[in-house]
C-alpha cells in the first residue's frame, strides 16, 4: 500500500472531493458578488471531515510526511467545505440534524455595529449598493437585513428583521441586530434612503405576506440542491419584525432536506409552526403542492420577493482559468500551464482587460469595441496590501442593477481576482495550504497571524470569512487531478484507518461546593405573594359554570372560519326529480345542516348572553358585527384578524400582556382622536392596529372598535389600580464583602493538593 514505519502513521486514502458545487451568494445578491461568509457555531465534526479531505489531496502530492490535522479552533480548511451550508448560516438557529457533536445552541457571534465614523457607514452603503449585503423588503413595514462587521468591513452572514413603522407623526425604527438598540447602520441607511428607495414599496398595504421567500439559491446543479430562506410571521396577527422568524431550508428541489428556525430551539422537535408554513410556500414554488392547498395558502399570503431568485450560476469568482498547484506539491506528470510568476514582481498600475477577461456570469468576454471604466482594487500579498486600478466593462447580458462587470484574469501575474475589488496573490493562498498540511493551522489562526503582520506594516488584512470564501474559490480553480490511489491497493483499499480523540473531565476537578444557580440560601429575603386575581379581560364569577372567555374562544375557533349560511348551502340543494332513496339521503343531509346551524346559533346566543352579564357589551357588539348576518361580506384576511383579536380578549392571561402602560396611553390617544396618526400609535397592540388600518384604508366604519377601545381602557386601569395598591417588600441591600483574587498560577496546584 504506502510506505510507513513505526514513526509515521498511514495516511487515509480518499478520492478528491467534488468541487463542482457553487457557493451560495448573499441572498438577493444576484449571485455575482462576495459569497456569503461563514458563521459556524456547531459543526466542528463536519469541519474536521472537510479539512481531512482537503489535506489528504495535498499530502498525496507532497508524499513526505503524514500529519493528522484537526481543526479544533473552528477553521474549515479543505476542499470539501466549499459552501456555506445550513449549518453555517444566519441567526442562532435550532438545527433538526441529530448528528451534531456538540450543543448547537451556543451564543450567536455578534455583529460589530460601529457607526462612529462616516467611513464605516459609507462602506456599508457601498456594500448594499453593490448587493453584497442584504436589505430586502419582505412586508409592508418589515425588511430582512444582514449584519455588518464594521471592523472587517463585510457582512456577517446573520440575518435579522428590521421594522419601519409610523407612530403618530414620528417614525419608529426597530432593528433586531445586536446594535439595534443604538443607531445602527441599518437605521442610518433607512433614514437616508427612505424617500428615494423605500417610500414607494411601503405604499402597498396589501404587501403583508405571512410567509415570504427572500432567497432561493441553487448550490449544486447536478444534485439539484437549493438553499431557501423565508421570513415567516408568527401565529398571532402581529406583523412586527420581532414576531417573525428566519427559516432556512437546504435540500433537493423535491423538498427533502434540513430545516432550521431562528425561533424554535427545541432539539426534541422535528418541526415547528414556522417550518410548517414555510414548507407550504416551498411546495408552491417547486410545484409539489397538492389539491389540499386552500384559502390559507393563496399567493397573497405567501410569495417570493421579486428579483431574489439568483438561479444556479456555478461561478464563484472572476478568475476562472485553472491554477497550478504550488511548486512543493507539483508532481512530475502535472502539466505546466504557465510559468510561475516571481513572488516579488512589481504589479502594473493598471490591471487591464484582455481576451481572457470574462464576466462574473460567465456568459460574456471582453469586447475591445465597448467602453471601459476604471475602479480601485486592493491586492493582498503575503505581507502587505497593494492599491491598484482595475479595468472593467459592463456585462452586456446582465441588467445594470446587478453590477455585473467583465474583469481581468490576472493569472499570469500570480493574482487571483475574487470580485474585481479584492484580489489575492497565489503565494498568499498557497501559504495557507502549506501551513494546514504541515501543522494545525485553522483559518482563524492564519488570518490572525497575517493580520498581525499587516498591522506592523500599517495596513489591515481582510476578515476571516471573506478570506475563507476566497480561498475555497481559489482551491476550486487549482488543477489537482484525481490521483488519490495506492500503487498496491488501487483506489479502494480494503483497510481504512480512522483516528479520534476522547475528551472528558476528571472527577477530581469537581468540588463539593458546586451548587446550581437556583439554590436558595438561608439568608435569602422572603416575600409574600402579591398576586392579583381576575386580571383577564373576561374574569370568571367563581361559580360552577363554564368561564365566558372559554365559551368565546371555543365558539370562535369552532365556527369562526365558517360563514353563517355555509352549513345550509348543500342541505337546501335538493333535486326534486330524485328517487325516493336519493331523497331520503338528501333530506338527511338537509336535517344535518339545519341541526348544525341550530347548534351554531344556540352557542352564539349563549356567548352573547354571558358577555352582557359581565358587562362586556362592546365585545358582544363586535362579535355580532363580525359573525352575524352582515359578516359574510368581510374579506377573509380581515375575518382572520378579528378572530385573533377575540382570541386574545378571551385568553387566560392578564390584560397587561396585551396592553401595557405604554399601550394604554396609545389607546387613550386613539379614543380622543381616532384618525390615521393615532392609529399608528397602537404599535404595541398590533392586531387592533392592523384591523383599524384595514378599515380606514377601505373607508369603513370603526365605531365598534372605538367602543371596544374605551372598554379596554377601563379594564386595564382597573387591573393596574389593583396591582399598584399592593405593598411590596423593599429590596435588601446586602453588604459587599472584600473581593479577593488568587494568583492563577497557584489555583491549579492548590486544587491538585486537595
Amino acid at each position: 500500500m504506502a510506505n510507513w514505519d513505526d514513526d509515521n502513521e498511514p495516511f487515509i486514502l480518499e478520492p478528491l472531493p467534488d468541487t463542482t458545487q457553487a457557493p451560495e451568494a448573499y441572498p438577493g445578491h444576484l449571485n455575482h458578488f462576495i459569497p456569503s461568509p461563514v458563521r459556524s457555531y456547531n459543526t466542528n465534526r463536519n469541519k474536521r471531515r472537510a479539512q481531512r479531505k482537503g489535506e489528504n489531496a495535498f499530502k498525496r502530492r507532497k508524499n513526505t510526511e503524514n500529519i493528522s490535522v484537526s481543526d479544533s479552533n473552528g477553521g474549515t480548511p479543505g476542499l470539501g467545505n466549499m459552501l456555506p451550508t445550513i449549518d453555517e448560516c444566519e441567526v442562532p438557529i435550532a438545527t433538526i440534524d441529530p448528528d451534531v457533536d456538540e450543543n448547537p445552541f451556543v451564543a450567536e457571534p455578534l455583529a460589530v455595529e460601529d457607526t462612529d465614523g462616516d467611513d464605516t457607514y459609507q462602506e456599508f452603503v457601498s456594500l448594499v449598493e453593490d448587493q453584497c449585503i442584504s436589505f430586502v423588503h419582505v412586508a409592508t413595514r418589515v425588511y430582512v437585513v444582514e449584519g455588518f462587521d464594521a471592523r472587517k468591513k463585510e457582512g456577517t452572514g446573520l440575518f435579522y428583521h428590521f421594522e419601519a413603522r409610523k407612530r403618530g407623526t414620528a417614525l419608529d425604527l426597530v432593528c433586531q441586530c445586536p446594535g439595534g438598540k443604538d443607531i445602527c447602520v441599518h437605521r442610518q441607511f433607512y433614514e437616508e434612503f427612505r424617500e428615494t428607495r423605500f417610500a414607494a414599496q411601503e405604499a402597498h398595504l396589501d404587501l403583508d405576506g405571512d410567509v415570504v421567500c427572500f432567497a432561493r439559491i441553487q448550490i449544486d446543479v447536478e444534485k439539484d440542491v437549493w438553499i431557501s430562506r423565508f421570513s415567516v410571521a408568527g401565529g398571532t396577527a402581529s406583523d412586527t419584525g420581532r414576531s417573525r422568524a428566519i427559516v432556512t431550508f437546504e435540500g433537493v428541489g423535491s423538498g427533502a432536506g434540513k430545516w432550521q428556525c431562528s425561533k424554535d430551539r427545541d432539539l426534541h422537535r422535528t418541526e415547528c409552526a414556522h417550518m410548517t408554513r414555510a414548507k407550504k410556500l416551498l411546495d408552491l414554488i417547486t410545484g409539489n403542492a397538492g389539491a389540499e392547498v386552500g384559502e390559507d395558502d393563496i399567493s397573497d399570503k405567501m410569495y417570493m420577493v421579486d428579483g431574489m431568485n439568483a438561479g444556479g450560476n456555478s461561478e464563484r469568482s472572476i478568475s476562472y482559468l485553472p491554477i497550478m498547484p504550488p511548486r512543493w506539491a507539483l508532481l512530475p506528470e502535472d502539466e505546466i500551464l504557465y510559468p510561475y510568476p516571481p513572488p516579488n514582481a512589481d504589479l502594473p498600475e493598471l490591471l487591464a482587460l484582455d481576451e481572457q477577461s470574462r464576466s462574473f456570469c460567465g456568459e460574456h468576454f471582453f469586447n475591445p469595441q465597448a467602453p471601459k471604466l476604471q475602479k480601485d482594487c486592493t491586492v493582498y500579498t503575503l505581507t502587505h496590501t497593494v492599491l491598484r486600478k482595475v479595468e472593467l466593462q459592463w456585462c452586456p447580458g446582465c441588467p445594470r442593477r446587478r453590477q455585473c462587470f467583465i474583469g481581468p484574469e490576472p493569472r499570469a501575474l500570480g493574482l487571483f481576482n475574487y470580485n474585481n475589488s479584492v484580489m489575492f496573490t497565489h503565494e498568499l493562498m498557497d501559504e495557507l495550504t502549506s501551513r494546514y498540511t504541515s501543522s494545525e493551522t485553522p483559518f482563524t489562526a492564519f488570518v490572525q497571524a497575517v493580520d498581525r503582520l499587516y498591522t506592523s506594516r500599517g495596513c489591515r488584512f481582510v476578515g476571516e470569512d471573506l478570506f475563507r470564501s476566497a480561498w475555497f474559490a481559489f482551491a476550486t480553480n487549482q488543477e489537482l487531478k484525481n490521483d488519490m490511489s495506492c500503487s498496491e491497493c488501487g483506489v479502494h483499499p480494503k483497510t481504512v484507518v480512522w483516528d479520534g480523540v476522547t475528551i472528558s473531565f476528571a472527577k477530581r476537578h469537581l468540588k463539593d461546593t458546586l451548587q446550581p444557580p437556583t439554590c436558595i440560601t438561608k439568608n435569602a429575603p422572603k416575600r409574600k405573594r402579591t398576586r392579583v386575581h381576575k386580571q383577564q379581560w373576561l374574569p370568571h364569577a367563581n361559580d360552577k359554570t363554564t368561564p365566558v372567555r372559554k365559551l368565546l374562544v371555543n365558539w370562535v375557533r369552532k365556527w369562526g372560519d365558517k360563514k353563517p349560511a355555509e352549513s345550509m348551502t348543500k342541505a337546501v340543494n335538493v333535486d326534486v326529480e330524485a328517487s325516493s332513496e336519493e331523497e331520503d339521503i338528501e333530506l338527511s343531509a338537509k336535517d344535518s345542516g339545519i341541526s348544525e346551524t341550530t347548534r351554531r346559533n344556540g352557542e352564539f346566543q349563549e356567548v352573547e348572553r354571558r358577555l352582557l352579564e359581565i358587562g362586556a357589551a362592546p365585545v358582544r357588539d363586535l362579535l355580532v358585527e363580525v359573525y352575524g348576518t352582515g359578516g359574510d361580506t368581510l374579506h377573509w384576511r380581515l375575518r382572520k384578524r378579528y378572530k385573533m383579536l377575540l382570541e386574545q380578549i378571551g385568553a387566560e392571561e392578564s390584560v397587561l400582556q396585551m396592553v401595557n402602560e405604554k399601550g394604554l396611553r396609545a389607546l387613550k390617544a386613539f379614543v380622543e382622536c381616532p384618525d390615521a396618526n393615532s392609529i399608528s400609535l397602537l404599535t404595541d397592540i398590533p392586531v387592533l392596529m392592523m384591523i383599524l388600518e384595514h378599515l380606514t384604508h377601505s373607508q369603513k366604519s370603526i365605531a365598534s372598535l372605538v367602543a371596544l377601545s374605551k372598554w379596554m381602557i377601563q379594564r386595564v386601569e382597573a387591573v393596574l389600580s389593583q396591582l399598584k395598591n399592593k405593598h411590596d417588600v423593599p429590596l435588601q441591600r446586602l453588604p459587599m464583602g472584600e473581593v479577593t483574587t488568587e494568583d492563577w498560577r497557584k489555583v491549579s496546584s492548590d486544587r491538585r493538593s486537595r
